[in-house]
Order: C-alpha cells, then sequence, then structure tokens
C-alpha cells in the first residue's frame, strides 16, 4: 500500500470549505485514481531517526460534494515512501511553514513533492515578483516608518500596504497622500508583522484582477476576481466574485516571462495575480480558484494536473 499513496499536507478537514477548496478537489481525483489518501496538517510532520514522517489519516472519499468521507485511525508513515507529497496548507508563511520545507527538503529525492520545498521557502509569494521589476507596478518594502517610505506615498499619491506573509487579502488597506495619521498606521504593521509592502494602487482593480493559473509554466486556465463594490480587494474569501475573462497579449507575455524561473525552480502549480498589466503575485503556497474555473469553463482541470503529477511519477520510476 505504501508505494500508491499520495501525501497531501494541507488544513484540517474541518476548516475547509468543501464547495470550493482546491485541495479536495485534487484529493478527490487522485482517490478515483486508485491511489490511496493520506492526509496531515503541518503540525503533525516530524523528523526522527533519519526518517521524515507524518501523523495523519488515510481517506477514502465516498462523494465529492456535498462531502462524505471515511476517516482511517490516525497512524504514522515515513513520507519517503509514498509516491508523492502535495504541499497545500495555506499561509500565513511562518516558521511553522518554513520549518515543514526544511523538512520535507530532506527527501525530495525520494519522493515527488509538489511544489519544491526549497524554492516555496526561498520564492515568497510577494517577494518574488521583485525578480521581474519590468512586470510590476511601483513598489517599496520597508521595516521601518522610514522616510523613503513618506515619500513613496507622496509620489504614488494612492497605495496599497499588506503584509508579506499573510493570505487571502487579509490586512490590505487602501493609503492615500491625504490619510489621516499615515505614520499610525504604518506603526501598526510594524508592531503586528515587522515589515511591509507598498505598491502602486491601481483604479483598474475596480473591474477586477485575473488569477491565472500556470502547471509546469504553462496556462491552464484563468479567472476574473471583481471586488464588492463595498471593498477593492478582489480575493474571493473577501467577497470577491469569480468571472469568465480572456487573456491579453500582456498576460501571454507575463506567463511567458515567469516559465523559464517557475520551471527552473520545480514550482510546478503556481496561481499568478494580474492587475491591468501588472504581475501582482506569484502564489507558489496553494494556488486557488479551480473549481471557480471548472464551474465557469466547464472544465476538469484537476484531471489535467493529475495526469501531469502521474507523468512526473512514471519518469522517476
Amino acid at each position: 500500500m505504501t508505494n500508491n499513496i499520495i501525501a497531501i499536507q494541507m488544513d484540517p478537514l474541518n476548516k475547509i470549505s468543501f464547495a470550493t477548496d482546491s485541495s479536495w478537489l485534487i484529493a478527490y481525483e487522485f482517490f478515483k485514481r486508485g491511489f490511496a489518501l493520506f492526509i496531515y496538517t503541518p503540525k503533525n510532520l516530524f523528523y526522527r531517526d533519519g526518517e521524515v514522517c507524518a501523523r495523519g489519516n488515510f481517506i477514502e472519499i465516498d462523494v465529492y460534494f456535498p462531502a462524505k468521507y471515511n476517516i482511517s485511525k490516525t497512524t504514522v508513515i515515513n513520507l519517503a515512501k509514498t509516491k508523492a507529497v502535495i504541499i497545500r496548507q495555506n499561509p500565513p508563511f511562518n516558521m511553522e511553514y518554513i520549518t515543514t520545507t526544511y523538512l520535507l527538503e530532506l527527501i525530495k529525492d525520494k519522493t515527488l513533492i509538489i511544489n519544491n520545498p526549497t524554492e516555496i521557502r526561498n520564492y515568497a509569494e510577494k517577494l518574488c515578483v521583485l525578480n521581474f521589476p519590468g512586470l510590476t507596478p511601483a513598489t517599496l518594502i520597508a521595516s521601518s516608518n522610514a522616510p523613503e517610505v513618506m515619500h513613496f506615498i507622496e509620489t504614488h499619491k494612492q497605495v496599497v500596504i499588506k503584509p508579506i506573509y499573510a493570505f487571502g487579502g487579509l490586512d490590505i488597506e487602501k493609503i492615500e497622500s491625504t490619510t489621516y495619521n499615515i505614520k499610525g498606521i504604518l506603526n501598526k504593521y510594524i508592531r503586528k508583522y515587522g515589515n511591509f509592502i507598498l505598491q502602486q494602487y491601481l483604479p483598474s482593480i475596480s473591474e477586477g484582477d485575473k488569477r491565472i493559473i500556470l502547471l509546469d509554466g504553462e496556462i491552464l486556465g484563468a479567472i476574473k476576481r471583481v471586488p464588492d463594490e463595498q471593498d477593492f480587494r478582489a480575493n474571493l474569501v473577501v467577497g470577491g466574485s469569480a468571472q469568465t475573462t480572456e487573456l491579453s497579449e500582456r498576460d501571454h507575455e507575463i506567463c511567458s516571462a515567469l516559465k523559464p524561473e517557475l520551471k527552473k525552480r520545480g514550482l510546478f502549480f503556481v496561481g499568478i495575480d494580474i492587475i491591468d498589466k501588472y504581475l501582482i503575485e506569484i502564489n507558489v503556497t496553494s494556488p486557488t480558484g479551480l473549481v471557480a474555473i471548472n464551474r465557469l469553463y466547464n472544465k476538469n482541470v484537476e484531471v489535467e494536473i493529475a495526469n501531469q503529477i502521474e507523468s512526473k511519477l512514471n519518469c522517476m520510476l
């Protein structure tokens, strides 16, 4: 049985929304293909006597949605003896998350790991775009309330401030050069997070951003995420709505520019965010949007994901 296991490092099942969760969709596809599914959370990953192990549960899925499944008794397995490990837990990208990448890095030559844990750690989602300055809006990253920060805000008049290692639109705010108590806002981020990122505000966000899913560097699908009238954030988890979209020449240009770097780093399954003509983020931890793509375009993108992972597995034999 061990040689047929797909292990998924993910958030607890009682914390996910089965109707929209991409991890659940991927898990179900592998279950249908006859793999033994083993799920565990990051806190249950550990190293012992030369082995990287996880304490978790095997799961059999009876119905995809409304979700019906059977879970085995809790057991411990050696992850090096699985077919593959798929890293799918959500950020925050904290020390617990970073530690899992160090542990999984020890076995990446023994089993397939999606995505490469070394590069998940090295390619922080909001920072890795700095490798492509020609594709991104004006950006400033700081850990203090320095004069350069105020100069940046005054220069661009409207900016967005966000924590570097959070996700899902958490604590993202819009600041204008006329905003009251800007220094107080900056100090709040410094106290809570230690650092922050400022980007030029792009008014076209009112029409939505694009989430493009890349699989081994190639475009798998895309959606437009349109913010609620009362918010400028387009994230689906904060009220944004998913719509169909067409990719522009600029979108394809961005994807082509990213492809060599993503493939080199072993970042197989990635979601990028584009506003207007600018690259905003490269999501390498647990990109979402698969269910929305399927619904809007009558597709089954999880099939292609599983096909390509199986192809990688066959190449390792």
